[in-house]
């Protein structure tokens, strides 16, 4: 047994003190804003097990992890399959929670762990990418949970798939002007709506295939598939719900309908601003305890928590989400091997992805999405997968030693 000195210096302190003290945020926020009760206590339960789940999470290696990611894969895709089924069959709500006789999850927070560490154990194969056909698996296994993600519906969740395919690629060595073609449709989509936009986007799309080391009718595919994802919007337009286009309309215009779809933006912003530099103090935030700002709890815990702590105490969440995703990728850097590399900085991305579409969000800069603040919102899967994520990081820095060993005796 490791003595604790030595463990000491094999985990990685300042990430497991930023996220112990990110925990301490999210249980103060919550008090704050649900008032206290049933919630705290539901989230200070799960954050309980969620740090269980970590040192259960130290405890297996990281490579055996990996090896049966793909168990914990199937899995999230059979729950994500019943919530898709459940959505299609009956509609008019959202289905993102199942329940398993005591037990209620919500299968997307695990599912987006089990995509990234099955995409590590299927990239680590490849020692090279340079062939569409070697793109497409790993594709795939990103897609198809989006796609059900999607179905349930959870636009917000779906699209965070998209970050954490681009991340675990281009770890294990994907060109970047290739990244570049692979994103070009999805970007396409987005830049449709205005044509001159459009048009530009093209002209650069063409530029990088031109620049692109790929095989001409690949550069021409995927140029193709840009000009289909542009023209297909209206399509994809009418397929949203009616929700999900009013909140993209407020994103636009948020004051063209200050009542409805565009209240939560503008009572958000309110809610941080009247925050300024110290805040109104502990248990004191007006615009959430008068019921102003809606889930103040969860999607919009960063103006809750901004109106009671002011800029002091959101610079200190900034800094804290900084310490987690800078020692995250500092462990994938140094890791002994690609699978706990791509694991890692996978992970990392992910941190990173879900931080700034929340604050964005809260700030208006991005549509609503619904995505948690990891560590900070309310929300028992959320906490448990993030805490979760945080030990297999840590893993990959403990163990690196003996997988470094391991690689120089026996090659694997």
């Amino acid at each position: 047994m490791a003595r604790p000195d030595r463990l000491g210096r094999r985990l990685d302190l300042p990430l497991l003190a930023a996220t112990a003290a990110l925990t301490v945020v999210g249980l103060a926020a919550v008090y704050s804003a649900a008032e206290g009760g049933e919630y705290f206590w539901r989230q200070l339960l799960w954050f309980g097990l969620g740090w269980l789940a970590l040192g259960a999470a130290l405890a297996v290696p990281y490579r055996w992890a990996i090896r049966f990611s793909w168990v914990a894969y199937v899995l999230m895709l059979a729950a994500l399959g019943v919530l898709a089924a459940r959505a299609i069959l009956w509609g008019g709500a959202a289905y993102r929670w199942l329940t398993l006789g005591p037990l209620t999850f919500q299968p997307s927070e695990f599912a987006k762990l089990a995509t990234v560490m099955t995409l590590a154990l299927l990239l680590d194969l490849f020692r090279r990418l340079d062939r569409l056909s070697q793109y497409l698996l790993p594709i795939a296994v990103a897609a198809v949970p989006a796609v059900l993600i999607a179905v349930e519906p959870d636009l917000g969740t779906a699209a965070v798939f998209v970050p954490l395919l681009f991340a675990c690629l281009y770890w294990a060595g994907a060109p970047v002007t290739f990244l570049v073609l692979l994103a070009a449709p999805l970007a396409a989509l987005a830049l449709s709506f205005k044509l001159t936009a459009f048009l530009a986007f093209l002209a650069v799309v063409a530029a990088v295939a031109l620049l692109a080391r790929v095989r001409w009718w690949e550069r021409g595919a995927l140029f193709g598939a840009s000009v289909l994802a542009g023209a297909a919007t209206p399509l994809l337009w009418g397929l949203l719900k009616d929700y999900q286009k009013a909140r993209l309309l407020s994103f636009l215009a948020p004051t063209a309908d200050p009542r409805g779809a565009g209240y939560s933006i503008i009572q958000a912003k309110i809610a941080l601003g009247s925050g300024r530099l110290f805040g109104k103090g502990f248990m004191e935030g007006t615009q959430v305890h008068s019921g102003f700002v809606p889930e103040g709890h969860t999607d919009f815990v960063l103006p809750a928590w901004g109106e009671e702590w002011g800029f002091l105490g959101c610079l200190l969440v900034v800094i804290l989400f900084g310490v987690i995703i800078f020692r995250t990728f500092l462990i994938a850097h140094r890791a002994a091997d690609r699978r706990g590399g791509i694991m890692a900085f996978g992970l990392g991305v992910l941190f990173f992805t879900q931080f700034v579409v929340n604050a964005a969000m809260a700030v208006g800069l991005i549509p609503v999405t619904g995505l948690p603040l990891p560590f900070v919102s309310y929300g028992g899967s959320s906490a448990v997968a993030s805490l979760l994520a945080v030990g297999l990081i840590l893993n990959v820095k403990l163990r690196r030693e003996r997988v470094a060993e391991q690689e120089r005796l026996f090659g694997y």
